[in-house]
């Protein structure tokens, strides 16, 4: 639980979105594991019990799952949204995110402006 974690926000081929969390240095394995196509990496933390804290904080504030099911999944490479769509969409949600954040008293965290794209 002492290594670095990022909080994420994922989109998947329907249209899906989710908050989640990975080791650092798994982020992008972790997201291809999850079947996301795009995502924005939101925040670092220097542990896992902080990322699991924001996960959740999101989840509350925002109402934003931590979970996509498989039928949702298959649903979207069977009718696949447009891909600029859903990176706006990740944009603004990835905003609300990182100001829910700013006010929610945790410091310990380091912003992150970088996005992941499952070519």
């Amino acid at each position: 639980m002492q290594k670095e974690n990022i909080l994420y926000i994922a989109g998947f081929f329907d249209g899906s979105t989710k908050v989640g969390t990975s080791a650092s240095n798994r982020i992008q394995t972790r997201l291809l594991e999850q079947g996301a196509i795009h995502a924005v990496l939101v925040v670092e933390t220097p542990d896992g019990i902080t990322v699991r804290l924001l996960e959740d904080l999101i989840t509350e504030e925002l109402g934003i799952g931590q979970a996509v099911s498989i039928g949702k999944k298959i649903d979207g490479l069977l009718k696949p949204l447009m891909r600029d769509a859903l990176q706006k969409e990740l944009k603004i949600i990835s905003r609300k995110v990182k100001d829910c954040i700013a006010t929610s008293g945790i410091t310990d965290i380091t912003e992150i402006t970088s996005t992941w794209d499952n070519e």
